[in-house]
């Protein structure tokens, strides 16, 4: 058989299978795959891949968690807005802009304590603040529901 209409025939054999529409006529598909050993052995291989991942599916609907999750996103990023450690982080950003372009547009080489100072002020506003800066999603908290209560 020629290699070009095995490769559709397997794929429109596969359209069937999956519950689509088969872009050739099912007759045609039946004939060759009755003809084709080749195209009948990867059919069957790939109906049996199917079948396996068909059985992994869950028997009962489960409960929709990302509804929860939604609304709980939702609430800490309201939150979020309407936190009070903007300003600091702005006038830290303008220091340390400042800092950088002040030693850039001089010929002054800084000393060990001021190359240091930026990361130590920076430091110093999150601990003031109780900002945890490496933390992502601190305030996501989930709640576990037993059915029926």
């Amino acid at each position: 058989m020629n290699q070009v209409s095995c490769e559709s025939i397997c794929l429109a054999a596969m359209a069937v299978a999956d519950g689509e529409t088969p872009p050739i006529p099912a007759p045609e598909i039946e004939i060759h795959l009755a003809q084709c050993a080749h195209c009948r052995s990867e059919v069957g291989q790939l109906k049996s891949v199917i079948e396996l991942l068909n059985a992994q599916r869950r028997s009962e609907q489960t409960e929709n968690v990302w509804d929860g999750v939604a609304k709980t996103l939702r609430r800490r990023s309201e939150a979020q807005r309407t936190s009070d450690h903007w300003p600091w982080f702005l006038l830290l950003g303008l220091l340390l802009a400042g800092y950088r372009i002040g030693v850039a547009a001089t010929d002054w080489e800084p000393g060990l304590w001021f190359k240091l100072a930026p990361i130590l002020v920076a430091v110093a506003v999150f601990a003031l603040l109780r900002e945890n800066p490496f933390k992502v999603n601190s305030g996501i908290q989930f709640q576990t529901s037993l059915r029926g209560h």
